[in-house]
């Protein structure tokens, strides 16, 4: 089996020299044949504060190699600096998208319609974004969806359901 697998943690350079999260904060597992998996970030510096927002997808050829699937997993991750050692809060998942499309969409004729009409093919798809608000430095209210989650405390699998966060008022203490 042709597998990638891959593991991210957070790295924190100070002057005292490198730290990094105990565990992973995400990973993927998947068959690099017919998948694929990448992410973006994009880095909120504010002094000591830095909030790291991640798009992370894992797409898949789907619906019998007729069509494409693709879910992408938005987090928002705390990082402080300060004190005696770095802090990495936990993940707050803020996205989901999801979608499934067929093939020819982007590449032209050849796509066997019975494979479209498969049970687990469904195509179309849904996007989910949580609004966020910082009243303070320590403190973001989400709102704008209908999550049940809260910060994840484990290893989030790009690809597998992450749990959106609940909408609400959530504070960063130390």
């Amino acid at each position: 089996m042709r597998g990638e697998s891959s593991e991210h943690y957070v790295f924190v350079h100070r002057k005292d020299g490198w730290w990094r999260t105990e565990q992973p904060m995400m990973s993927w597992s998947y068959n690099e044949k017919y998948c694929g998996g990448g992410m973006y970030v994009l880095w909120n510096d504010k002094g000591p504060r830095t909030i790291i927002g991640i798009a992370a997808g894992h797409n898949c050829l789907a619906c019998g190699k007729q069509g494409y699937s693709e879910s992408i997993t938005e987090l928002m991750v705390r990082v402080e600096t300060r004190g005696t050692k770095p802090l990495v809060f936990a993940p707050l998942v803020v996205g989901t998208r999801d979608k499934t499309w067929r093939m020819d969409e982007f590449s032209g004729p050849g796509v066997d319609p019975k494979m479209l009409n498969e049970p687990d093919c469904k195509l179309g798809g849904s996007a989910t974004s949580l609004t966020e608000k910082w009243p303070s430095d320590d403190e973001v209210i989400l709102s704008g969806g209908t999550g049940t989650g809260g910060p994840v405390d484990t290893t989030i699998k790009i690809g597998v359901d992450a749990p959106l966060a609940a909408p609400g008022r959530y504070r960063f203490v130390r």
